[in-house]
């Protein structure tokens, strides 16, 4: 397994401030207007938000104890500046700016300590920025938006030439898929890692559909190939729970693949067979299929972190209850007898 943190940082710089020009403590003057700049980020992969891709943000922001602007929807326009409705201003006090994207995540959300609780169908990346203590500047405000979801990848292959491995179906299982998020009390500043928002309140063991290819089976190659096409792979960051079975099934966290094994000359089926344990056995109608199990967690890693990709790349080329044709030969020797003429 092959974890790699993700690529796409954001780095979005803006300018953010609130409220009306007759409030006291504001300057409707045009030096004192709030203006938006964003940076080209890195190039996206499955739906990944990046610099690039970001297009629209919605803005919280609170000074003095005071909410300041009460979830602003802020837009990219064609030629790449970021606009709002209306235009607001620099108070005289620091500001505190919390941004998210998409509007969708935070309905709900408590203004008083910036939490919010989610119910995750896997497709969504969900992406945060916090700056503290921002006084008014010439400069834009900076907003290094963070990934809050880690991205999880399945890979299948098979490098065996006689057999073919032909794949129905790829499930994770043993995955919470409901919990709160709060947002950090300081700024997303790049390279500081405390500057983290915090997941708790993990529920809802749920199952994840990766992949259903039950009316047209895909056939592995030597070539990895990801299967993402029920679901983007966007996962609440959790810990792992170790895989175990018994003859009743399975429990943990872990990957699910349904597939049969062929012989790739003759087309007969090798797997599943009567050696094959009931529990990876599916059985509809007549057709019976293999139900592989792979465990998401090992002594390496226990634990999924916000803004990483796990990518699990498995090779299949056997499976419990294949054997091989094994052969033993001996040769009678010819039986001597001799007669006298």
């Amino acid at each position: 397994m092959k974890r790699s943190e993700l690529s796409a940082i954001f780095l979005l710089p803006m300018l953010v401030a609130a409220c009306g020009e007759d409030d006291a403590g504001y300057a409707p003057v045009e030096e004192n207007a709030i203006r938006f700049t964003a940076l080209a980020g890195h190039e996206a992969r499955s739906n990944e938000v990046t610099t690039n891709t970001l297009t629209e943000f919605n803005v919280f922001a609170y000074t003095d104890g005071q909410l300041y602007m009460d979830d602003v929807k802020v837009s990219k326009d064609a030629d790449n500046t970021w606009t709002y409705s209306p235009v607001m201003y620099w108070p005289t006090t620091p500001v505190n700016f919390f941004a998210y994207s998409p509007a969708q995540w935070l309905e709900g959300i408590s203004n008083v300590n910036q939490t919010v609780t989610y119910d995750n169908d896997g497709n969504t990346d969900l992406i945060y920025a916090v700056n503290m203590n921002e006084e008014q500047s010439t400069s834009p405000v900076k907003l290094n938006f963070r990934h809050a979801m880690c991205h999880v990848e399945v890979e299948l292959m098979s490098t065996t030439p006689s057999i073919a491995v032909s794949v129905s179906g790829i499930k994770l299982a043993g995955i919470n898929k409901t919990g709160t998020f709060k947002f950090p009390q300081m700024t997303t500043a790049p390279g500081v890692a405390t500057s983290a928002g915090v997941w708790s309140g993990l529920t809802a063991l749920s199952e994840y559909t990766y992949y259903d290819g039950s009316t047209s089976p895909t056939v592995l190659t030597s070539t990895a190939t990801g299967f993402s096409d029920s679901c983007s792979g966007f996962l609440l960051p959790q810990n792992l729970t170790a895989m175990t079975s018994d003859t009743g099934g399975y429990s943990g966290s872990y990957i699910c693949v349904d597939c049969v094994i062929n012989d790739k000359a003759t087309g007969a089926l090798l797997w599943p067979n009567g050696n094959t344990p009931p529990q990876q056995v599916v059985t509809d109608g007549d057709k019976k299929t293999g139900r592989l199990f792979f465990s998401l967690s090992n002594s390496d890693l226990t634990h999924w972190n916000d803004g990483y990709r796990y990518v699990y790349r498995i090779t299949i080329n056997n499976a419990e209850g294949m054997e091989p044709i094994d052969f033993d030969p001996s040769v009678e020797i010819f039986t001597e007898k001799t007669s006298l003429l």
